[in-house]
This record gives structure tokens, C-alpha cells and sequence, in this order.
């Protein structure tokens, strides 16, 4: 009996592998028949050389090249107006075609610039008191004596012969010579006007000629991780082709007054600046200017200038051959985390310490402690950002300013004045430190303090005193660590009123030990806010 149960299930297992295995075929012949109709109706086999991505790049090159090539009278082509790349092309061989496509348009455009220095110009820069630099370009001593020479790059904009490069390449040029890619022939360059403040020059080819020039893009519309290239003369090289990201935006504190730079990782080195940073539709993005390197080479961090931000300084320097500025009239301070915390507020901006008689600020009624937060509608989080918006924009142009003023909100308009060279600075000191006017000691803030006297608080035109005098102030106070300093006048603490020494005293008094205060500071024609920890 138990023999026979096990051949049964013996049988049955047997039938039901069979089963399986039938329907397995039936699954593979079925897979093979839908492949076979797939290739049969797109017409390749499973090779690269007959796949869509690779047809359809060789179809964007050949209309590419059956437009017109002669950069002489036109600007650049755009590749993505002619058949924009889809997912399926976003492959190595479409990406390469790409990159040879901006190269073979956009190389014609770009120049490199040798600038032949004085010997007295070239004494005072320090590239040519570089140790690297002169071992690498031979600049020896005995050429030093006579006329020293470096590199840079630029990029025509016009067809008759304007180009854009940076000031420092061209700084103290006595003569500017350009060389175009694959043409031995030398051109010479004048300076049309520069731009210090934002690193930027337009030169004009003093030759006759109808030239290639590339086309401008919007900086604006960059995004991080966008692909980058960039076209320049690396240590003389001249013409060379690097390509990378973008690594960040909107990088201050670098180099420059104005400044708002990119980031890329893209190779950059001493005779890029000038160059051009392109996207991948071999328009100019931005214009490489710096990098951040212990060795004078490329690190894989370079800034480069948003063209929309020259787009107006060459547009003043063609006209003008300066760039006139708008000016508000006020001096400030970035509202930092600390102050913001301090005087209740969530938003951030720029506090005005002082605002300059006659300006337009003054006009339209600006005040000391207010909160400037938004410039024509963008939102200001810092003075870079205010230094930045207000240099774009036109002089005489009217603007519309947002503030904060003892927790309201107001709006103020007025019209941008052309910034002054000079404007007198707040004074440092208001005090009499010498006053014979009873003083008092406050041991744990490390300062001395007096009551204002009456020609004290009279030359603010006020009628009576409105804050205490420090005349005396210990090298290890936190006040002066802070930045105060003897001569200043505390107006508040903590925003209260300290218009005497016994009100400032018990407000003192008030404060925890290892807490952080806010005093408001007046020095000269400036108001101060600033955050010590007692």
C-alpha cells in the first residue's frame, strides 16, 4: 500500500513539472514575438549606431550644419531652438555632440589678450611679483626692466569689434593685442572704458573688420547643476575648451564692490579671466573672473560674473565710458540673528545707522533704526544684497522701499541719485571724554559713563539729554570687543531709554549674568545696534 502512495504522488509531481515547464516555454516564445514586433517596428536591431538617441543626433547635426556658419553677420545658433533634446537623447553621444557644437560656434568669438606692461606699472602688480607666475611665463628680471607682459582672454559682442574682459587683465596696459582662434593675424585693442568696482572692461579691435561675436545670455535663468563651459587662455593656451557645473550662485564677499558671483567647478586658471562661461547652447552666461586656489591653479572652485549684471555696466560704458550708479544716502548695518532676536522681528534686512543729509533717503523720510527688508518688491537680507540690487538699476529711476519702524510696516518711494565719490563718513566720537561731569564705574562691563552735558545734547538739536557718555573703556570690556568705543553715546539698552546714568544703572542691573544685550549706540552722525554679551 505504502508503495503504490508513492508512486502516485511520484506520478502526480512528475505531471505537474511538466505543467510548468510548457508554460514557461509558452512565457518565453511570447517574449521573443513581442521583441521580434518591437524591432520590427522601429526598424534596428539592439545596437547604438541604429538607436533613436543616435539617429535623431545625427539628424540635429545635419540641420545644424545645413544653417548658415559664417559668425561674421549673425549671432549664435541656438541648439535647443532647433530640435530640443528629449529624455531619450540625454545620453553620452548626444551630450558629446553637444559640446562640439558650442565649441565649433562659439571659438570663433572668443580672443585671447596679451597686455604689455610698463616697468613701472608692472612693478606695483602683484602678477608680476609672483614667484609661480615667473617661473612658469619666464618673467625674469632683466624683462622686468623693460615692458613685462601677461594673458587674459575676452569675447567680441558686437560684429564691429567690442569685447568684454576683465579690469585686472587690462589694468595699466600700455598696449592690448587680441589674437581669434586659428589666425596667427594680431589685432589691437583700445580700452573703451572699465569698471573696477565690478571687475569688468570693454574694449573695442581698432582694426576694420565684420567679426564673429557670440550671443548673451539670461544668468538668470541658471540653475544649479546646469552644465558649464568655459573658453580661455590658461597660461597662455590659448583657445581651450573646460567644461563642469554649476557648483552655487549668488557668492559675495570674493573680490569685488559689486559683486554677485557664479560658482562653477569648471577648470579655470590664471589667463581664463575674461573668458566667457557658456551654457550648453553656447550662449555667455556669465564672465570668469576668479579662483579660489593656494597654488594659483585651479582647485575646482572658480567665480565668474553674471552677464546680466554686466549687460548694464557695458551698456554705461559704451555710452559714457562710466558707469554711473544709483545712491540712496543712508549708512547700515545687516541685521544679524542676534538683533533680529533682540528687537522682536522675524525678518531680516539692513538697519540704517545714519542717514545723509539732502539725500533721497532724508527726502522721503528714512529714519535711523529703521529696518530696510524688500528693494522694489525683491527681499534685502543683508547690505551685499541692497549694494547689489541698487547697482542695477538706473539712476534717477524710482524705487519703492519696504520697512520696519518700531514694529510697522511702511513703504517709502523715491528716486535714485548718482552716487557721490565722496561723501563725508560719520564722525568716530561724540563725547567730551574730558568733561569734568561726575562719572561712574560699572566694573562687570568694564566702562566708565557720564551724564550728556547740555552742549552735548544741544548739537543734536534735542532739549534734553537722551543717553550716557563713555569715557572710559578697559581693553578686556565686551563693549569693546563689540566694537564700542570711548566717546560713544548709549542711547538704549535692551530698548529701553538710558538718558541718565541711574536709568541706565537699573537696567542694568536687570541683566543676567552671561546674557546677551542689545545696545543701541550713536557715534558721530551714525546709530549703532549691537549685540554684547555681559
Amino acid at each position: 500500500i505504502m508503495k503504490s502512495y508513492i508512486k502516485n504522488i511520484h506520478n502526480k509531481l512528475i505531471n505537474l513539472a511538466i505543467v510548468f515547464a510548457l508554460i514557461a516555454l509558452t512565457a518565453a516564445l511570447a517574449f521573443a514575438f513581442y521583441l521580434n514586433k518591437q524591432q520590427n517596428n522601429t526598424g534596428y536591431s539592439f545596437d547604438f549606431e541604429n538607436s533613436p538617441s543616435w539617429q535623431q543626433s545625427l539628424e540635429r547635426t545635419q540641420l545644424i550644419d545645413s544653417f548658415d556658419s559664417d559668425r561674421s553677420s549673425s549671432s549664435i545658433l541656438n541648439i535647443s531652438a532647433i530640435k530640443p533634446l528629449n529624455s531619450a537623447e540625454l545620453s553620452a553621444i548626444s551630450l558629446q555632440e553637444a559640446y562640439r557644437e558650442v565649441a565649433r560656434r562659439t571659438l570663433p568669438g572668443v580672443v585671447s589678450i596679451q597686455v604689455t606692461v610698463s616697468p613701472e606699472a608692472a612693478s606695483k602688480n602683484p602678477a608680476f611679483n609672483d614667484e609661480f607666475l615667473n617661473r612658469f611665463f619666464g618673467y625674469d628680471n632683466q624683462r622686468k626692466q623693460r615692458q613685462a607682459q601677461h594673458f587674459g582672454s575676452g569675447f567680441l559682442i558686437s560684429s564691429d569689434g567690442y569685447l568684454i574682459s576683465n579690469h585686472h587683465v587690462i589694468r595699466d596696459a600700455a598696449k592690448i593685442v587680441v589674437l581669434f582662434y586659428n589666425n596667427d593675424k594680431e589685432f589691437t585693442a583700445k580700452v573703451i572704458g572699465t569698471d573696477p568696482d565690478t571687475d569688468i572692461a570693454l574694449l573695442k579691435i581698432e582694426e576694420k573688420g565684420n567679426f564673429p561675436y557670440l550671443s548673451l545670455g539670461n544668468s538668470d535663468a541658471v540653475h544649479i547643476g546646469d552644465i558649464a563651459i568655459a573658453i580661455g587662455n590658461p597660461f597662455g593656451f590659448s583657445h581651450t575648451f573646460t567644461a563642469g557645473v554649476i557648483s552655487a550662485k549668488g557668492r559675495k564677499g570674493i573680490a569685488n564692490k559689486y559683486e554677485n558671483f557664479i560658482q562653477t567647478d569648471v577648470a579655470i586658471n590664471p589667463g581664463n579671466s575674461g573668458g566667457p562661461l557658456l551654457n550648453l547652447n553656447g550662449a555667455v552666461i556669465a564672465i570668469n573672473s576668479n579662483i579660489l586656489s593656494n597654488s594659483n591653479s585651479n582647485a575646482g572652485i572658480g567665480f565668474s560674473i553674471p552677464i546680466n549684471m554686466a549687460k548694464y555696466i557695458v551698456d554705461n560704458l559704451k555710452r559714457d565710458g562710466k558707469v554711473r550708479r544709483g545712491w540712496i544716502g543712508i549708512y547700515y548695518a545687516n541685521v544679524t540673528s542676534d538683533i533680529a532676536e533682540a528687537l522682536s522681528i522675524k525678518k531680516r534686512g539692513v538697519i540704517i545707522n545714519s542717514v545723509i543729509e539732502n539725500s533721497p533717503a532724508a527726502r522721503s523720510g528714512l529714519k535711523e533704526g529703521d529696518i530696510l527688508t524688500a528693494l522694489n518688491g525683491k527681499s534685502i537680507k543683508n547690505g551685499n544684497e541692497l549694494l547689489y540690487e541698487i547697482s542695477k538699476i538706473p539712476v534717477n529711476t524710482r524705487v519703492l522701499v519696504r520697512l520696519l519702524r518700531d514694529g510697522k510696516v511702511l513703504s517709502k518711494q523715491f528716486s535714485l541719485e548718482e552716487r557721490k565719490d565722496q561723501v563725508s563718513s560719520p564722525g568716530s566720537g561724540t563725547g567730551q571724554q574730558g568733561s569734568s561731569a561726575p562719572q561712574e564705574s560699572i566694573s562687570r562691563a568694564g566702562l566708565s559713563i557720564r551724564n550728556m552735558l547740555q552742549s552735548e545734547f544741544t548739537k543734536f538739536g534735542k532739549k534734553q539729554a537722551f543717553g550716557v557718555i563713555i569715557t572710559k573703556l578697559s581693553p578686556e570690556s565686551p563693549l569693546a570687543a563689540a566694537g564700542i568705543s570711548e566717546g560713544d553715546i548709549i542711547e538704549q539698552l535692551n530698548k529701553k531709554q538710558t538718558p541718565s546714568l541711574n536709568v541706565f544703572k537699573r537696567e542694568f542691573a536687570k541683566l543676567k549674568k552671561n546674557s546677551k544685550a542689545l545696545f543701541k549706540v550713536r557715534r558721530g552722525r551714525s546709530l549703532y545696534f549691537i549685540i554684547v554679551q555681559i
